[in-house]
C-alpha cells in the first residue's frame, strides 16, 4: 500500500464539548465538509459509537482536474462506507471509509481535540492508502489531485470552525431574541 498523510489545524471559539458534539453527529458533516453531500447511518455501533457505520454521498467534482486542460469533472456523485474506529469522549474521533465498490483507495481521518484560551483547537489528520501503483494513475489522469485534495481538506476545517462558532453563538442567544 501507498500512504500519504496531510495534517491540519484550526482553533474554534466554542467549548471543547460542543465541538466534540458537532463533529460526532456525523449526519452534520456535509454542513462543514465540502465534500460530503449527505450521511445515512447504516448500522449502529457500540455505548461509545465506535462500529457505527454510515453511507456517505460524496461529490467528486470539488477535487479533480482531468488532464491538461481546464475541465473538472462536474456532477459526479460517489459513494463511500465510513466505519468509526474511535470515540474518546471530548478528545478523538476517527473512522475509517472507502469508495462503494472499494477500488483500492480508502483513508482514516481522525480529529484531535484540546482544550486551548476559552475555545478548542482541532486537528485533523487524513492518511490516505492506495494500492500499489494506483496513485502514479491517479496523479497522472488527474493532475494536481494531492494539492487540491490537501486544499481543500484545509478549507473544511475553516467551514467547521465558522459552522461550530456559530452554532455555539446562536445557542447563546436567549430565547425570543
Amino acid at each position: 500500500m501507498s500512504k500519504q498523510q496531510w495534517t491540519g489545524s484550526v482553533w474554534v471559539n466554542a467549548p471543547l464539548d460542543e465541538v466534540y458534539g458537532y463533529l460526532a453527529d456525523f449526519t452534520r458533516h456535509p454542513e462543514w465538509d465540502d465534500a460530503t453531500v449527505r450521511v445515512e447511518q447504516t448500522a449502529p455501533g457500540d455505548a461509545t459509537g465506535v462500529g457505527t457505520e454510515y453511507k456517505a454521498y460524496e461529490s467528486l467534482g470539488k477535487v479533480a482536474k482531468v488532464g491538461s486542460g481546464d475541465s473538472f469533472i462536474k456532477d459526479q456523485a460517489g459513494l463511500a462506507k465510513r466505519e468509526v474506529r474511535e470515540m474518546i469522549l471530548n478528545r478523538r474521533l476517527a473512522w475509517h471509509t472507502h469508495p462503494v465498490p472499494n477500488i483500492g483507495v480508502s483513508a482514516d481521518c481522525a480529529f484531535n481535540l484540546s482544550a486551548e484560551n476559552d475555545g478548542t483547537t482541532v486537528t485533523q489528520t487524513v492518511e490516505v492508502s492506495t494500492l500499489p501503483g494506483l496513485h502514479a494513475i491517479t496523479s497522472f489522469v488527474f493532475r494536481s489531485l494531492d494539492a487540491k485534495q490537501q486544499a481543500s481538506w484545509a478549507a473544511n476545517l475553516d467551514r467547521l470552525k465558522t459552522a461550530v462558532e456559530h452554532a455555539h453563538a446562536t445557542a447563546l442567544v436567549p430565547a425570543g431574541h
